[in-house]
C-alpha cells in the first residue's frame, strides 16, 4: 500500500519525532511504501529509517499548492498526520484536500492540545491517541478515536551498556524545561535535598548545557536506579516506557494520563499532585507535592523495595508495551 506521512516533528531530537520514527519503521517492515513530507531541514539521527521518498518543507506551514502537487504525485491510499494543527494554524485544512482526492486520513492527536469545541477531529477517517484516557474522552464526545498502547523495541535497550553507579542514583530528564516549567524540575531538586545522603546521587540533564542524543538519555536511564518523570502534563510519557523497559521504576505525578503507565508501588510510584491549569495547554496541569515526592524517593533507598520495583518494571513493560505485540494495533488502523 502507498502511504503518505506528514510529520511536524520528523527527525528532531525530541520525543515527538520518535513517534514518527516508530510509525515509519512499522509501516516499512510491513511492506508498505511510505512517502514522507517532513517539516524542517535539520539533520536526521542515524536510527531513523529512510522512507520510500522524502519531501521537505523548511517552514511550519506546507503551502497548499505544494501539498496538492505532492499528493497528486505520490497518490497514497492513506495519509497519516502527526500533531497536525495542534500547535499552529493554517489558512486551509489538508484533511479536506485529502478527502477531495478520496484519500483516507488518520492522525495522532495529542492530549495537551485537545480542543473539544474548535477542531477538525471528525474529518479523520480514524484518529489515534497514545493514552486510553484521551481516547475515552474523544469517543464520549462522538469522535472516532482508537487507543494504541505505544511500544518499545527491547533490542534497542539491550544495546546500551553502562558501568553501574555505586550510589543509589535518581535520574531526571529536564529536556529544555518545557513551557510553564512543565518538567517540575525545581520541585524534584527540592525533594531530593530533603532525602539525600552520602550514598545517593541526583543526575539531571538539560538541553541548556548540551543537546543530548537519545542514546545519551538511555545511558543515563540505565545508569540510574529510578527515573523521576513528574511532568505537569504529557500526552503519555515515552520516557516512562523507556525507563521501565530498562528495568527502572519511575516516579510520576498522580494525574492523567501519566498514571496510566505506573502501578503505584509496583513499577514505580504515583505522587500526590495538585490539579491546576496552564496557558500553554488545554489539558490539566499537575503541581507535584514536594513532601510526598520526597517520601517516594526515600522508599527507593530500601534495597528490597528497589529490587522488587525493578523486576516489576521490566515485566510490565514486556507485557504491555512491546512493539512486537502492539504494532498490529497500529496496522489495524489502516484497514
Amino acid at each position: 500500500m502507498k502511504i503518505g506521512m506528514v510529520s511536524n516533528w520528523y527527525g528532531r531530537p525530541q520525543g515527538h519525532c520518535y513517534v514518527s520514527r516508530d510509525i515509519l519503521k512499522i509501516l516499512l517492515e510491513a511492506g508498505h511504501e511510505v512517502h514522507m513530507y517532513r517539516i524542517g531541514n535539520n539533520d536526521i539521527d542515524i536510527d531513523f529509517p529512510q522512507p520510500t521518498t522524502m519531501t521537505t518543507n523548511e517552514s511550519r506551514n506546507i503551502p497548499k499548492q505544494d501539498f496538492e502537487n505532492w499528493l497528486d504525485k505520490v497518490k497514497p491510499e492513506w495519509c497519516i498526520f502527526n500533531e497536525y494543527l495542534d500547535w499552529w494554524t493554517e489558512d486551509h485544512d489538508k484533511l479536506d484536500i485529502c478527502k477531495e482526492r478520496a484519500i483516507k486520513t488518520t492522525g495522532l492527536l495529542i492530549y495537551e492540545r485537545m480542543d473539544l469545541k474548535d477542531n477538525n477531529y471528525d474529518k479523520y477517517d480514524k484518529a489515534f491517541c497514545l493514552s486510553k484516557h484521551h481516547s475515552d474522552i474523544l469517543n464520549k464526545n462522538g469522535y472516532n478515536s482508537v487507543h494504541i498502547p505505544w511500544g518499545i523495541n527491547f533490542e534497542e535497550m539491550d544495546n546500551i551498556n553502562v558501568i553501574p553507579n555505586d550510589k543509589i542514583t535518581y535520574y531526571h530528564c529536564a529536556g529544555a524545561g518545557g513551557a510553564g516549567g512543565r518538567k517540575n524540575t525545581q520541585a524534584i531538586v527540592d525533594a531530593y535535598n530533603m532525602i539525600k545522603t552520602d550514598n545517593t546521587e541526583l543526575i539531571i540533564t538539560h538541553t541548556a548545557s548540551k543537546v543530548y542524543s537519545r542514546d545519551d538519555i538511555l545511558k543515563f536511564i540505565k545508569l540510574s536506579d529510578v527515573v523521576i518523570n513528574c511532568s505537569k502534563w504529557e500526552s503519555l510519557g515515552l520516557g516512562t516506557l523507556e525507563a521501565n523497559a530498562c528495568g527502572k521504576p519511575v516516579i510520576v505525578c498522580d494525574g492523567e494520563p501519566m498514571n496510566e503507565l505506573v502501578e503505584d508501588g509496583v513499577n514505580g510510584y504515583r505522587v500526590k499532585s495538585k490539579k491546576t491549569t496552564d496557558s500553554a495547554v488545554t489539558c490539566p496541569a499537575y503541581e507535584v507535592d514536594v513532601n510526598e515526592l520526597a517520601k517516594c524517593m526515600k522508599k527507593i533507598q530500601d534495597k528490597l523495595i528497589l529490587d522488587s520495583l525493578k523486576k516489576n518494571a521490566i515485566r510490565i513493560a514486556k507485557e504491555k508495551f512491546d512493539w512486537k505485540k502492539n504494532k498490529n494495533l497500529l496496522l489495524e488502523v489502516l484497514k
